[in-house]
């Protein structure tokens, strides 16, 4: 299955449902350039995300790193984490999303043992390279899973979750002897509260509203505002309020009659002339062409 745009809530989190409520597993090939902007925006989901790169490079952006993986490497995604995909060139990605009940219920013993310890830790990804060993059997288990997934074989929901528990089993023996570690710069705080100051943006982002008042939606210093989006979504939290708007712009002027100059009120630019300019920088078209399109 190909996806194009990746939706979200005003927090990020993807709202597409990956898999059914009662076989929480689902499969996609990435072709990143056939995305409506050419990369995969920035999002997260409660789901484990794994995939391995067909053709590559493929840059995912977590935090304030940029992880560079190449063909025939891949990645394990923790839930919870915000990332974003681009790629260079051409960047085709198979990968898996399942929830991490999939595994086991979460009032089981395993669950308990196994599965929270994971996607509780401060651990956002682990990169997988094929020149690893115990990397290399993740991988390879990760293509069967893929194979699997797109044949409509007997007992294949059950041959799935097999193979997952034991990709699963073969992660969990290499990384939990550093789940229990606690990042020494207090990161763990900062998705929550990026998530405090993006819904805060999306309920305000129509009235003047400043750098101050994005950090305190959170209770912290602008200082810590602006970490919090460096580490969460490499940008400002006032460069972010723009992009914001800007979008909430292109879509009134898509979907209303309402003059330029409305928009541009309504969605919190108080100079229509700045709101014309930035748009057709971002954009590369006048807000009024954009809207006789």
């Amino acid at each position: 299955m190909q996806v194009t745009e990746i939706i979200t809530d005003d927090t990020l989190r993807e709202t597409r449902t990956h898999g059914s409520a009662d076989f929480q597993f689902e499969y996609y090939f990435d072709d990143i350039k056939k995305f409506n902007k050419q990369y995969v925006e920035w999002h997260w989901h409660n789901e484990i995300e794994i995939f391995f790169v067909e053709q590559g490079p493929i840059d995912c952006l977590i935090g304030n790193e940029r992880i560079r993986i190449h063909a025939g490497d891949g990645m394990f995604i923790n839930s919870g984490i915000i990332h974003r995909f681009e790629s260079p060139a051409t960047g085709h990605m198979p990968n898996i999303l399942f929830n991490p009940e999939f595994i086991a219920p979460g009032s089981s013993l395993i669950y308990k043992k196994y599965v929270y310890p994971v996607i509780s830790s401060s651990c956002s990804y682990v990169l997988l390279k094929s020149d690893v060993a115990w990397q290399a059997d993740i991988l390879n288990t990760l293509r069967r899973i893929y194979e699997e997934a797109q044949a409509n074989a007997l007992m294949r929901e059950l041959t799935l979750q097999t193979l997952i528990c034991s990709m699963w089993s073969g992660l969990f023996v290499q990384i939990q002897s550093s789940l229990s570690q606690k990042s020494s710069e207090g990161n763990i705080f900062i998705q929550p509260r990026l998530q405090i100051m993006l819904q805060f943006i999306s309920e305000e982002y129509s009235r003047k509203i400043s750098l101050e008042d994005i950090a305190s939606s959170a209770n912290i210093s602008k200082s810590e505002a602006l970490r919090c989006f460096h580490f969460g979504v490499q940008t400002t939290p006032v460069n972010y309020l723009i992009e914001y708007r800007l979008n909430r712009a292109r879509e009134a002027l898509s979907t209303t009659k309402s003059t330029v100059t409305a928009v541009a009120l309504s969605t919190g630019f108080d100079n229509v002339g700045y709101f014309c300019r930035i748009f057709k920088k971002t954009y590369g078209i006048s807000p009024k062409a954009f809207q006789k399109q």
